[in-house]
């Protein structure tokens, strides 16, 4: 994006509906005329004012010809006009031109309400086209490097986990491959944190689980450099909640024969990640395990371990 500061931020504004239009100050209490001040036919709302409203359909008309584009300045709504914009200029200096415009559209409705201005004039569609062409061009797009996928010693069990938070709460999940026709898919829920502490407590119960069944040789993988800078002692973790677990995963990490902890990119770890994702819908301390042998697979939900303690950062005992 290579619009003005001022400009961007009053688009996510826009996006937000948050900027003071008529039907925003009615909410407030501060009446004074709600019409829109465009065409004066309708109540003034975000959607109306920059998307709906019959100047502003003329205003975009005006725009697209000086500049060449068909119009795809649509939708119900801001969100949805700004998605289908995005899909049709993506990497264009295009990209910018529905901040300039709803900026323009903005000053001129402040015009005609403070200074009695005529609205969306010619001189409008000149200031708009005229701070359009004075955008830089955009960057050229770099080629995308294609990360090669790691090199797996299968002569022992290895493994890929992540850890996922967001509004549904937290989870893990990780896929342990016993070989290449033997593997479990797990999804266990963590009930409330952050991304780091489910990724910490998905490779901790990844571990219990793979000594639990006699994988004592393990080689495990991750995109997060920060787990596994923390798992391997390359850098220390200053939480006192996190440390907890990463000791309990440290003082596992000595009961393996042969245990390592790699990175990986992203691209390579997206069936942990989605099994993480999927996992922060399940409850405090439920398991969903798949465990696939050959054509025959098997799901259960599990619970292995309810430990109240973890909820106030001491180290929870998992094996119960």
């Amino acid at each position: 994006m290579n619009s003005p500061p001022h400009t961007r931020l009053f688009f996510w504004c826009v996006l937000k509906d948050i900027i003071p239009t008529g039907d925003h100050l009615t909410r407030r209490s501060i009446y004074g005329p709600s019409w829109c001040s465009l065409c004066k036919a309708a109540s003034e709302t975000t959607v109306h004012l920059f998307l709906q409203c019959p100047a502003t359909c003329t205003l975009w008309n005006n725009i697209s010809a000086h500049i060449i584009f068909s119009r795809n300045w649509r939708g119900d709504d801001i969100t949805s006009a700004w998605t289908y914009w995005n899909r049709c200029h993506p990497g264009s200096n295009l990209l910018n031109l529905p901040l300039v415009v709803t900026w323009h559209i903005w000053l001129a409705r402040n015009r005609y309400i403070f200074n009695d201005q005529a609205v969306c004039s010619p001189r409008t569609e000149e200031n708009i086209i005229a701070a359009y062409q004075e955008l830089p061009d955009p960057p050229p797009s770099r080629p995308r490097t294609i990360q090669p996928p790691p090199v797996i010693d299968k002569s022992h069990p290895w493994a890929f986990f992540d850890g996922a938070a967001n509004q549904n709460g937290c989870g893990g999940g990780f896929v342990l491959h016993v070989n290449d026709h033997h593997k479990y898919l797990v999804k266990m829920g963590f009930g409330r944190g952050s991304n780091n502490h489910a990724e910490l407590l998905a490779i901790r119960n990844l571990m219990h689980f793979s000594l639990d069944h006699q994988y004592t040789n393990l080689n495990i993988f991750r995109d997060s450099m920060t787990v596994v800078n923390w798992i391997n002692n390359a850098t220390i973790c200053h939480s006192h909640t996190l440390s907890n677990i990463l000791y309990d995963a440290h003082t596992l990490k000595a009961a393996f024969n042969h245990f390592s902890c790699l990175h990986i990119y992203r691209e390579h770890n997206s069936e942990a990640d989605k099994l993480s994702k999927e996992a922060s819908l399940l409850s405090r301390g439920e398991w969903l395990i798949v465990e696939v042998q050959g054509p025959d697979e098997y799901r259960y939900y599990h619970r292995p371990y309810i430990d109240q303690r973890e909820q106030w950062g001491n180290s929870p005992d998992i094996r119960q």
